[in-house]
């Protein structure tokens, strides 16, 4: 395995270290687009480390009866252990990834409480890292890791992340309690802290463009022919879903639905071009093609020499352009989701796509040379 862009540091000229956590496999996280948009922004950085952690392979739950190594948890770039560093940040994306939040702490001899960790309910006199989460979940619903986290990032990350460092570095050199910390910390629109059980809003990065795409992105190469996105080159184009379906959290949780602009995504794609050894670039949105010039976008990859994969694609939103596109990328299988297989029951979801637009659409794709049809069903 090779890693394209890979940041390492040395740690006798930094202020601050962050362990940035994807808690599950090491193809699952380098497929995420959190994971190399945190990485690259806390990176930017000269005196901030971010390295990176993952879930060891073929564990065994709990972590008190995993007899491997606690070395099988190091970070990607230095090989330091967890508690090397003064922050963890986990981005969790699903919940089934709570138990690999537990084991990984577990196995690196943190306790799981906070209050244990920050020594309010014992006589530990050990220090450990600061344990923080954000993501999707955690947007959605942060109360069930509450006694495991000491704080939480609430929604987008950065409109507060560079206030957040600068209140952690100013701790970190003086003496104040950690309740003053939290005090402090409190004061930032969208971090909540259980322990005071602070309210605070979700936080909305309004003007999308100001989430730099990381120009320099990490790439993970590898002879596996089983590969998701981890060798694709990652553009966000929108964030949030303009059609609010009862049954998503992305239309409520990312709300209001923002679109970058065509100028900033052309410019990514040429950093891409640039900057990695790239075969495909994957668009990142919760409905890419509801992005105003979608298919001006997809023509600019293909006339640039590459191929680029999407997410489902809106029924209403193919078109016999779009599909005479997707035809020319060499696409082969297409995804859309129906999510139920009743008219009624689509139109109470507010999935308001009839049965006839799907049977319409079937047919164009039938008579195109796209040979497979992928349905997303509750």
């Amino acid at each position: 395995m090779f890693e394209e862009n890979l940041i390492i540091k040395d740690w006798r000229k930094i202020d601050l270290s962050f362990g940035l956590i994807y808690p599950n496999t090491y193809k699952m996280g380098m497929s995420s687009y959190s994971i190399r948009l945190l990485y690259y922004m806390i990176n930017s950085n000269p005196n901030y480390a971010c390295e990176r952690f993952f879930l060891p392979e073929n564990i065994k739950y709990p972590a008190a009866d995993d007899n491997s190594s606690i070395n099988r948890i190091r970070s990607i770039e230095n090989r330091l252990l967890p508690t090397d560093f003064d922050i963890l940040g986990f981005s969790v994306h699903y919940e089934n990834d709570f138990k690999n939040i537990l084991w990984m702490l577990e196995k690196a001899q943190i306790p799981l409480e906070s209050e244990k960790r920050l020594g309010i309910t014992s006589k530990n006199s050990e220090i450990y890292p600061l344990v923080i989460g954000g993501g999707p979940v955690i947007t959605s619903n942060p109360l069930p890791m509450s006694k495991v986290f000491d704080l939480f990032f609430i929604g987008d990350a950065e409109p507060n992340l560079k206030d957040f460092f600068n209140t952690f570095l100013d701790f970190k050199s003086s003496n104040y309690s950690i309740e003053d910390f939290f005090n402090n910390i409190a004061k930032i629109e969208g971090i909540y802290i259980p322990r005071i059980d602070n309210l605070t809003n979700r936080t909305v990065l309004e003007n999308l463009n100001q989430s730099p795409t990381p120009a320099y992105q990490l790439l993970s190469k590898s002879e596996n022919k089983k590969k998701i996105f981890e060798e694709n080159y990652l553009i966000e184009i929108n964030r949030g879903c303009p059609f609010g379906c009862k049954f998503c959290l992305s239309s409520f949780h990312n709300s209001p639905f923002r679109n970058k602009s065509f100028e900033e995504i052309i410019k990514s794609i040429k950093n891409g071009l640039k900057y990695s050894n790239i075969e495909k670039f994957s668009l990142i949105g919760s409905c890419v093609s509801s992005h105003p010039r979608f298919s001006e976008i997809l023509e600019v990859i293909l006339k640039s020499g590459k191929s680029f994969s999407i997410p489902s694609i809106r029924i209403e939103h193919i078109t016999s352009k779009i599909l005479q596109i997707l035809e020319r990328s060499g696409l082969k299988t297409i995804t859309i989701a129906p999510e139920t297989g009743n008219e009624s029951l689509r139109y109470d979801l507010n999935k308001r796509i009839s049965d006839d637009s799907i049977l319409r659409v079937m047919e164009m794709i039938f008579n195109s040379k796209i040979n497979n049809v992928k349905f997303y069903f509750l």
